[in-house]
């Protein structure tokens, strides 16, 4: 009879650029300005990066004095990422060509859009159907207290049968000049 010998075998999965999938840290969609995305996936030393414009690329981490840096040896492609945000620049003067990128929030149905704006700093993802202002004005404490922001209009057919009116909205607003953020800037002069 012979011995039975116990034989080890590893398994590794490899993902695009080459990486294994255990080595993944994290990965993340970005929606940046002009409709353009950004899907990530973050390995240690390096970036996977799937542009909307049909392109693949890999990236190894650089240095930085702040956030997260990958670049390409000649340093003609480079991506920054920093908490939520990020952006690309390519050429010898460092044309972003893609950038205001947020992060997408992963936390809601596939089928929601995305909805990201650099300028107010923030993403967030909504049914399909609805309406955006993206220069939405609130004005209800009077002239000269406008409140910009974007508006997300919820379709009719979704206020029927319901007592939400045809026009209910969900609104998303900053007051670029406020050091702080108080119940008195949202009333009217005179109101506790």
């Amino acid at each position: 009879m012979r011995p039975i010998v116990p034989i080890a075998l590893a398994v590794t999965v490899t993902m695009s650029g080459g990486a294994a999938a255990a080595d993944l840290i994290t990965d993340a969609t970005f929606s940046c300005n002009l409709g353009k995305s950004i899907d990530a996936a973050f390995y240690p030393e390096k970036v996977a990066l799937k542009l909307s414009d049909g392109r693949d690329l890999t990236l190894p981490q650089t240095m930085s004095g702040s956030g997260a840096r990958y670049a390409n040896s000649d340093e003609s492609v480079v991506f920054w990422n920093k908490g939520n945000t990020a952006f690309l620049t390519e050429g010898a003067d460092e044309t972003p060509t893609y950038n205001g990128c947020i992060q997408v929030s992963a936390m809601a149905p596939a089928d929601w859009e995305t909805f990201a704006s650099s300028e107010y700093g923030f993403s967030l993802r909504y049914p399909p159907r609805y309406t955006i202002n993206g220069g939405y004005v609130y004005q209800g404490l009077g002239p000269g207290h406008d409140i910009t922001g974007v508006s997300f209009t919820i379709p009719a057919a979704m206020t029927d049968g319901t007592n939400l009116s045809d026009d209910t909205r969900l609104s998303v607003e900053t007051l670029p000049d406020a050091t702080s953020c108080t119940a008195n800037l949202f009333l009217p002069a005179g109101a506790d």
